[in-house]
């Protein structure tokens, strides 16, 4: 396993990570207000 290739993991596990959490947030936001 390179280096680089454990880097880019890692980016694309934390974006889809933030991703969740954000539109997570969002559906609790709308879906409360719503």
């Amino acid at each position: 396993m390179h280096h680089g290739d454990f880097h880019k993991r890692q980016l694309v596990l934390s974006i889809k990570g933030f991703q969740l959490c954000y539109f997570g947030a969002q559906q609790e936001f709308y879906g409360g207000a719503g």
